[in-house]
């Protein structure tokens, strides 16, 4: 893992291979690597590997946490019969009794309130978290994607 300054998404990169593979996309990319150390492959990593942070619901609030495309919010919120805290883009409309938690449209601020926003979502005690993704996509907005297709994924099961 490297520490960046860019952003608190670190990538993670496994150089015990004859090519690097990025376990983990963060704020140092593909792009940045191959200059310096040749091709890098970066694969989809679903599943827990040798290194943590891998695993896909890794960043898995407690509370249910779901994924909804941006044109699909307001009837998936029509059809909650709970409130729901929706983490998306300032700016984003939503209707009482659901609380909107405002994400900056740039990059490097989403990424660095991400986590603590996932965290406010989780102590807030609503039934259910609704993330909004954010449309772009590249560098630290793939980070973003990466952390947001873990904080939704289904948890394996307890016993």
């Amino acid at each position: 893992m490297w520490p960046t300054s860019r952003s608190s998404m670190t990538a993670l990169l496994d150089l015990s291979r004859a090519r690097p593979m990025i376990l983990r996309p963060g704020a140092i990319t593909v792009a940045d690597l191959e200059p310096i150390i040749g091709p890098v492959s970066a694969p989809l990593i679903g599943s827990q590997s040798s290194s943590p942070g891998t695993s896909a619901s890794h960043y898995a609030p407690a509370t249910p946490c779901v994924r909804v495309a941006a044109a699909d919010l307001a009837a998936r919120l029509a059809a909650e019969p709970n409130p729901v805290l929706v983490v998306a883009p300032v700016g984003t409309k939503v209707d009482a009794p659901h609380e909107l938690l405002p994400m900056p449209r740039h990059a490097a601020a989403y990424a660095q309130l991400l986590y603590a926003t996932l965290r406010k979502a989780d102590a807030h005690g609503a039934a259910l978290i609704a993330i909004v993704p954010p449309e772009e996509t590249g560098g630290l907005w793939d980070a973003a994607h990466d952390r947001i297709r873990r904080a939704t994924a289904r948890r394996p099961s307890a016993g």
